[in-house]
């Protein structure tokens, strides 16, 4: 809504807000979108607080598409975010610094959803495939889009942990499919 900065296409500050996450004090860091292509100073990670008032705004190194998904560290000071390409980058809020990118070369052509686990492993939604990443950003797991299940060739977008802690949730990006899947295994549940 306006108070996170949406405005209608077009207009001169088009945000596409696409994912948040919360901090402990109950703040709300929200990723910007953007259209394909927009200057990091365009889609900046945003900073807000319970109210919706603006704290801050973060202009951080994006790829072909701003902030796209977005997960806090539990140091509360790291973010990890993708943008639409296959890399998995961090930004420290706290210090105001771009971190060395975390992970490359993930199932192309896009990557999509992110979520970290209570152990620091990044799961990561690309459109072929989800990967599971060790906290120094090595591929553990490849789940593969087809042995999910999905065969839409438009591939996966969604990512979600279950709370059960050894399962997470994605879904088609148009078939409107969604899979339960055990972490451990890659077996459809």
């Amino acid at each position: 809504d306006d108070a996170f900065g949406n405005g209608p296409f077009g207009a001169g500050n088009f945000y596409n807000n696409e994912s948040c996450v919360y901090d402990r004090a109950g703040n709300v860091y929200v990723g910007v979108a953007g259209v394909n292509g927009a200057a990091d100073a365009d889609v900046p990670i945003r900073k807000f607080d319970k109210y919706g008032n603006l704290l801050d705004t973060f202009v951080v190194p994006t790829g072909t598409r701003g902030t796209d998904w977005i997960d806090l560290a539990g140091d509360q000071c790291t973010i990890y975010y993708t943008s639409e390409d296959t890399s998995v980058r961090r930004y420290n809020v706290c210090t105001r610094t771009a971190l060395p990118v975390f992970a490359n070369g993930l199932t192309g052509p896009y990557c999509y959803a992110l979520r970290l686990r209570p152990n620091r492993e990044v799961m990561v939604a690309c459109q072929d495939a989800v990967h599971r990443l060790s906290p120094q950003g090595a591929n553990l797991h490849t789940y593969p889009r087809a042995s999910i299940g999905e065969n839409d060739l438009n591939g996966l977008f969604a990512m979600n942990l279950d709370p059960d802690g050894t399962s997470f949730w994605t879904a088609g990006a148009v078939s409107g499919n969604v899979y339960h899947v055990d972490i451990e295994t890659g077996t459809p549940l």
